[in-house]
């Protein structure tokens, strides 16, 4: 029976055999006891079964506790992937941030602006700022060394941070956190500017701010010289508009002169001229006859340029009253007065629909006739004249032209066209002043505008001009 109890142990070792098993092997093997009782063989089996029942809930078990364990290791396995993650992330951020540190301490170190990170001990005394740190511009400017500089007061910064409420300010900044900034000039005891500081302080901690400051010297410098030069600019400028009203009115009074004590003789010389021509002819010879025709010429041509320096005159000086014009009206207005003066010339004249404009109406209307009266003295040998005001469009801009099939010039004089008393034609051919053009690019010039031409020898000429304002024309350019 003793064999029989120990078995169940030996049957968990030899291969799993149930206990009923491993006996009836011994049985063969002559190993039990001859005979055996009935009930051992019971017993026997009782036994087996027990020991199965018990063997299968152990291995339920073992299997259960394998896998939680499997659970378990998976779960641990997980929590240290993640921590090995995190820490190499973190290990990651560290060396950006030291990266970045290091560049920004690259920059503070070699930038030109001096930096100060003042420390204060007590908010509530001004002597208790003290250097915490310095870049080597700031101890250029202080002319100290790093050692001499760290937990020293900020007066041994020299003479940066005198300025009149610095320590207040810095106070003031380290406990609310608002930025603040001084410019602090120093001077010598005749006032010359000796040093100037622009002067940034800002928070860093709740017991510290970083100040930074540049030397301003040579643009405070500059800058009163720049006062001092506009100073005299202004004064210039007062002297010389007093000089130029003073020549206005000189020129006034020449005008007036010009006007009267030269026209007098003018006309003297004129009317005894004729008296003779008229009364006396039959008593003079012919080439008297002729140089009384000469005087008569010569007396009209200088009235002409009277009329004319006078005309130039008043246009340099009248004052511009801008108004909406009618182009149209303008141009008709000119037209006609210029026929007036030549209406036996037959001439093939065209005025396309002109878009309006603000301009002073008279002096536009001053334009339009020198210009008319410049295309029909020069395409009076044409045969036909063609005159044609009409209007472009360039960009933004309203170009007015008056075109003209006359005689026309050679463009490479075209920078003596507007001078005054300047002519590209002789007396002989085309008579003239030489003053309508000038005036004409005066009037534009004032109003803002610019005049131009093109022309070619024999084939007539464009004189083209801006007003500097016009109105949108509401139409297209015809061409």
């Amino acid at each position: 029976l003793s064999s029989v109890l120990v078995r169940p142990y030996f049957s968990f070792i030899f291969a799993g055999l149930t206990i009923l098993e491993l006996n009836l092997l011994a049985l063969s093997a002559g190993l039990l006891p001859q005979p055996i009782p009935f009930f051992a063989f019971i017993f026997l089996a009782l036994l087996s079964w027990l020991s199965s029942s018990a063997m299968e809930a152990a291995i339920k078990d073992l299997r259960e506790l394998n896998l939680e364990l499997d659970l378990r290791v998976a779960e641990r396995t997980q929590d240290l992937l993640e921590a090995n993650t995190q820490l190499q992330r973190e290990i990651i951020e560290r060396e950006q941030a030291e990266e970045t540190v290091r560049q920004y301490a690259d920059i503070v170190n070699t930038m030109q602006v001096g930096m100060y990170i003042i420390r204060a001990c007590n908010l509530q005394d001004i002597n208790c700022l003290r250097i915490a740190a310095a870049n080597p511009a700031a101890l250029v400017f202080s002319g100290t060394s790093i050692e001499e500089s760290i937990g020293q007061p900020i007066r041994k910064a020299g003479s940066i941070f005198s300025a009149k409420n610095f320590a207040q300010k810095c106070l003031a900044v380290i406990e609310t956190g608002t930025p603040d900034k001084i410019e602090s000039l120093i001077k010598n005891s005749k006032g010359e500017l000796m040093e100037a500081y622009d002067i940034k302080i800002f928070w860093l901690t709740q017991d510290s701010a970083g100040v930074l400051f540049e030397n301003i010297l040579e643009k405070k410098l500059a800058e009163e010289q720049l006062r001092l030069f506009n100073t005299q600019l202004e004064e210039r400028v007062k002297q010389r508009t007093i000089e130029l009203e003073a020549a206005n009115k000189e020129l006034e009074a020449f005008s007036y002169t010009v006007s009267h004590d030269l026209r007098s003789p003018l006309r003297a010389i004129g009317g005894y001229s004729h008296i003779l021509l008229n009364d006396f002819a039959e008593d003079l010879s012919a080439p008297a006859r002729s140089f009384l025709d000469n005087i008569i010429a010569g007396t009209n041509q200088m009235s002409a340029l009277i009329d004319g320096l006078l005309t130039f005159s008043r246009t340099s000086r009248a004052e511009i009253h801008r108004q909406a014009v009618d182009t149209n009206a303008i141009a008709a207005e000119a037209w006609q007065a210029i026929l007036a003066e030549s209406p036996r010339q037959p001439i093939d004249f065209q005025c396309a629909d002109l878009p309006p404009c603000r301009a002073d109406r008279t002096l536009l209307r001053q334009v339009f006739v020198n210009l008319l009266s410049n295309a029909v003295k020069y395409s009076r040998n044409s045969n036909p004249a063609k005159i044609e005001i009409n209007w472009s469009q360039q960009g933004k801009e309203i170009v007015y032209f008056v075109r003209d099939n006359g005689a026309g010039f050679d463009m490479k004089y075209s920078n003596k066209l507007f001078g005054v008393f300047q002519r590209l034609h002789h007396a002989d051919e085309f008579e003239g002043t030489g003053i309508g053009l000038a005036t004409s690019q005066r009037i534009v010039n004032r109003h803002g505008g610019k005049i131009w031409a093109e022309s070619e020898r024999g084939k007539g000429t464009t004189f083209y001009f801006t007003i500097g304002s016009t109105t949108h024309p509401g139409k297209k350019p015809p061409c």
